[in-house]
Parts: structure tokens; C-alpha cells; sequence
């Protein structure tokens, strides 16, 4: 009967002969799997999350970016309530942060008295074991999955493919910018008229037209050309950019 060194030189040498793996090597290939798994979650709950609140994709999509070095949560906040641009967008900072990192979006890392905290925000507050004084920090950093939904939402949501996805509307939504262009910007009112001058809309009773200036400020206000502010509509930077392009 061969020694246990003859039987690992011919392990060595013959293929068909294969060592068994590692507890450690198992151990990594079940964390990768599952690292794998959460990315490929929060993806799908990240584009769910930016279908379902077109108000707040631009702003998710810039905290998402703005959070990819570990920063405390309450600053975390503080830029969500500073990159609000409508009055649609009601949720403040914290709870915008919250959301992202229940999407998978960011990852919460909690520090009691500077060292890292195993559990969760509800293993925390219950949590009898720590003291009423000990120094509780809570950072916040984007996880590559916010990343890659974040900047796949930006180039989908681009000024310039909203033309390339609707080529047939291009006239309405160039003259949607123009009249929103100016200082005092534009009402809804405003805009309505103006595209039944140009014949872009039908003239008539507004809820029996098949079209309307809403269609066309909601699509640009999500493509970032638009913003709603002091009840007009104002061209942004890109709106402009896309109007200057266009002549």
C-alpha cells in the first residue's frame, strides 16, 4: 500500500486522480455566490425602485454617484435634501438614504465607539449590551450595484436619447425648452397655447385632446431639460444644450 506521500505525487501526476477542495475554497465559493445574488437583487430592485418614482430617478441616480466614498449618513442626507430640484420630490434626505439602502443601493456600516457593528439597525437598538454613552457613527457607501443602476439610469434617461426615443415628438419637446427658456420661464397654460399655435396640438377641450403640454413637460422634467420651479417651468443647462444642438 503506497505511503501518503506516493499517493499525493500520483494525485500530482494523474488527472483523473482530483484532491477534494479545501474548506476554505468552498467557503469562498459560497460567499462569492452570494455576493453574486445580492448584486443581481439589488439590480432589479434599483430599476424598480427608478420605474416607480420618476420624480426622484435624476436624484437617486446623482446620490447613487455622489456616495461612492464612504461618507456619514446624516451628510448622505444632507446632499439628498440639497440635489432636490421639484416640488414633487417630498421625501426628505433621511428617508431617501433609508430607501437606498434597503434597494441594495448603498451599504450601511454602523461603528460602536470606532469599531464595526456585525448586526443591523434593529440588532442595534435592541441591543442591551452596549452602553447608553458608547459613540454610535452610521456611514453610508454606494455598492457596485448602485453604481452600475445609477449610471445605466443616466444614460437611458440622457436629454438626447428621449429624442431618439421619440424622433416623431421632436418639434414639441424643442419648443417646449424654447418657451421655458427665458427668465420667468413657462406655465402649463403657457406652453399648451404655444403648441397649438404650432400646430403640435390639436385645438379643443383639454381632457377630449389626445395630446397635451403635460406629455411633454414630464418627459423632458424626467431627462433633466426641465424643472418645475415657482410654479413655471425652466430649461435646465442640458435643455438649452439640447435646443443650441438642435439649431
Amino acid at each position: 500500500m503506497p505511503m501518503d506521500s506516493e499517493l499525493q505525487d500520483s494525485a500530482a501526476q494523474d488527472p483523473a486522480i482530483t484532491p477534494a477542495p479545501s474548506v476554505d475554497s468552498a467557503a469562498c465559493a459560497v460567499d462569492e455566490a452570494a455576493t453574486q445574488d445580492a448584486y443581481a437583487k439589488a439590480m432589479v430592485d434599483l430599476e424598480v425602485l427608478f420605474d416607480r418614482n420618476p420624480a426622484y430617478g435624476r436624484l437617486y441616480a446623482a446620490l447613487l454617484l455622489q456616495c461612492q466614498d464612504q461618507v456619514p449618513e446624516e451628510n448622505a442626507a444632507a446632499m439628498a435634501d440639497a440635489l432636490k430640484s421639484s416640488v414633487a420630490q417630498t421625501q426628505d434626505g433621511a428617508s431617501i438614504v433609508s430607501t437606498l439602502v434597503r434597494k441594495g443601493g448603498v451599504a450601511r456600516t454602523i461603528l460602536v465607539d470606532g469599531q464595526v457593528y456585525a448586526g443591523t439597525m434593529a440588532d442595534l437598538q435592541s441591543d442591551e449590551s452596549i452602553p447608553q454613552e458608547a459613540t454610535v457613527e452610521f456611514l453610508i457607501q454606494t455598492t457596485q450595484a448602485g453604481i452600475d443602476a445609477a449610471e445605466a439610469y443616466l444614460r437611458i434617461m440622457s436629454v438626447n436619447s428621449l429624442l431618439a426615443q421619440d424622433p416623431q415628438r421632436a418639434d414639441g419637446f424643442l419648443l417646449v425648452i424654447k418657451e421655458s427658456a427665458s427668465p420667468e420661464g413657462s406655465t402649463t397654460a403657457q406652453l399648451q397655447e404655444a403648441l397649438i399655435q404650432a400646430g403640435i396640438i390639436k385645438p379643443g377641450i383639454q381632457s377630449a385632446q389626445e395630446l397635451h403640454a403635460s406629455y411633454f413637460t414630464s418627459k423632458l422634467e424626467q431627462h433633466g431639460a426641465l424643472v418645475w420651479d415657482r410654479k413655471r417651468w425652466r430649461a435646465t443647462q442640458e435643455g438649452m444644450a439640447m435646443l443650441d444642438a438642435s439649431m
